[in-house]
């Protein structure tokens, strides 16, 4: 058994769940079939969960990329990036003419063997018990096509099949990232939050900002 970190907006549980290792443009890219998704090998993470998080310090991170056989750039048209005053990002469905800067985030990719264990970790994290039904945070995990190359410096952008964690809504009090870069905004929020107050942790945690 794993213990997991179930995510909530003002404190942090811990869940327990048993692990499962069976082998098994700036737009949003068309929909992937059920058929491809029961192949997906990896997890579009936009926020807590990207391997080069360094600002957050939830203790999720470390144990989710544990064991990745890649970590890479990946960018995700259709949605606007949102957090809440706690320091939760999330991915909110735009409309079909918003031109939205693309999340960037990061590609995950775990081996076959463990990476049905990798998605019952996030989908406890996010709180999600099947696939495309709101969890009760508002997530839905569903399966995606991310661009690796930014579409804005390459318009022919190689894709890839992934799984992500989105809402249709934003939360209530949440404010946009308008550049669609969590760690980025994260990073520049600590350096502003030092400067402005001498002899402050940098990077100290991230509940809020």
């Amino acid at each position: 058994r794993t213990t997991a970190i179930l995510r909530t907006s003002n404190h942090t549980q811990r869940y327990n769940h048993t692990d499962h290792t069976d082998n098994h443009t700036d737009k949003q890219p068309d929909k992937v079939s059920d058929t491809d998704a029961a192949d997906i090998q990896s997890i579009f993470a936009y926020g807590t969960l990207r391997d080069d998080d360094d600002v957050s310090n939830q203790p999720w991170t470390k144990p989710f990329i544990e064991s990745a056989v890649s970590c890479q750039d990946a960018w995700l048209g259709g949605y606007k990036l949102y957090m809440t005053p706690g320091g939760y990002p999330h991915a909110v469905k735009c409309s079909a003419d918003d031109s939205a800067t693309p999340l960037k985030g990061r590609l995950i990719t775990f081996p076959v063997s463990i990476i049905q264990s990798k998605v019952s970790m996030a989908d406890s994290i996010e709180g999600v018990s099947e696939p495309s039904k709101e969890s009760i945070y508002g997530y839905s995990r569903i399966p995606v096509k991310v661009m690796l190359t930014d579409a804005k410096l390459h318009p022919a952008a190689q894709t890839r099949q992934t799984w992500a964690y989105v809402k249709t809504k934003a939360d209530d009090g949440a404010f946009e990232i308008a550049e669609g870069d969590y760690v980025h905004h994260m990073r520049e929020a600590s350096t502003h939050s030092s400067a402005v107050s001498p002899g402050s942790k940098s990077g100290s945690g991230s509940s809020t900002i």
